[in-house]
């Protein structure tokens, strides 16, 4: 009898680890072996959880479309967290001129109907005046 872990078997499967894990709870336990802490599951086993796996109804165009659409997915978030990262360095850049600007312009004041010029520009301002 051959044995198999539950990576392999997913693997060759092309499904995740957790459905192996979730079709071993319902196969007999002398199908299943523990060794150096790995499970692995007998050739009897593999073929119940590829029976429970493969329904007829589930063939092979719709396991095709899914997984082009998960690409898709994938790729679209991809796409999205690029634009996000972007985006918070625009954002940055901005917070960056703002604070600038503001400790630019921030002692240009107006007092008693008069510009009060304490800033860098400010200054530069009113020396134009």
């Amino acid at each position: 009898m051959c044995w198999e872990k539950i990576f392999d078997i997913a693997k060759n499967l092309e499904v995740s680890k957790d459905v192996i894990k979730y079709q071993k709870k319902f196969i007999d336990k002398n199908e299943i072996m523990y060794e150096n802490g790995h499970v692995l599951i007998s050739d009897n086993g593999v073929d119940l959880i590829k029976k429970k796996i493969k329904k007829s109804k589930y063939n092979d165009s719709f396991e095709k479309y899914t997984r082009l659409k998960l690409k898709s997915i994938e790729d679209e978030l991809k796409l999205i967290g690029e634009s996000i990262t972007h985006t918070q360095t625009d954002l940055g850049l901005l917070e960056q001129i703002r604070q600038e600007l503001n400790e630019d312009f921030s002692f240009l004041v107006l007092s008693e109907g008069r510009y009060h010029c304490m800033g860098r520009l400010a200054l530069e301002i009113c020396k134009i005046k």
